[in-house]
C-alpha cells in the first residue's frame, strides 16, 4: 500500500510537468522558429530608447562642464574644505560642497583627496542621478 502511494506522486510528476510559458519540442529547428518569430512583430521584444534630457536644475554663474574640469588641489578653511578645479583652458575655480558649478551638477562631497560631484538628468521623464569622483593626483 506505501509503494503505491509513494509511486503515484512521481507519475505524476513525470506526467504532468510543470515548465514556466513553454514547452520546449527537441524536435522543432531553432532556425526556423527565430526565422518566425522575426517575421511575428507582436512576439519581438520592443526597444526601449534612453533619452537624455538637459535641463536647468541650479542657477549659477560658474556653467563649468564637470566632463572637462580635474581637481587641482583642496583647502581646509575653518573646519571646512574648499575644492580647487582647474578646466583645460587654463580657468581656476574654488567650489565648497553644495555648490552649484553648472545647471544640472552640484558639488556632493569634500574630502581631502577627492570630490564628488552629483550630475541630474531626465531619463524618459524620470530624474537620474550619476556621480562624478575627481581625484587628487599624488606627488611623485
Amino acid at each position: 500500500m506505501s509503494s503505491v502511494l509513494f509511486t503515484i506522486p512521481l507519475l505524476l510528476i513525470f506526467i504532468c510537468p510543470s515548465f514556466g510559458e513553454e514547452i520546449v519540442d527537441p524536435f522543432v529547428n531553432p532556425y526556423k522558429k527565430i526565422i518566425e518569430l522575426d517575421k511575428n512583430p507582436t512576439k519581438k521584444k520592443k526597444n526601449i530608447e534612453k533619452v537624455f534630457e538637459k535641463f536647468n536644475l541650479f542657477k549659477t554663474e560658474l556653467n563649468i562642464n564637470p566632463e572637462e574640469v580635474f581637481l587641482e588641489g583642496v583647502v581646509r578653511i575653518n573646519g571646512t574644505y574648499r575644492a580647487i578645479l582647474r578646466d583645460w583652458k587654463g580657468r581656476v575655480y574654488t567650489v565648497f560642497e553644495g555648490e552649484a558649478i553648472s545647471p544640472d551638477t552640484k558639488v556632493f562631497k569634500i574630502r581631502f583627496n577627492k570630490v564628488i560631484l552629483v550630475k541630474y538628468s531626465k531619463l524618459n521623464g524620470k530624474l537620474k542621478r550619476k556621480f562624478l569622483v575627481l581625484k587628487l593626483e599624488e606627488e611623485k
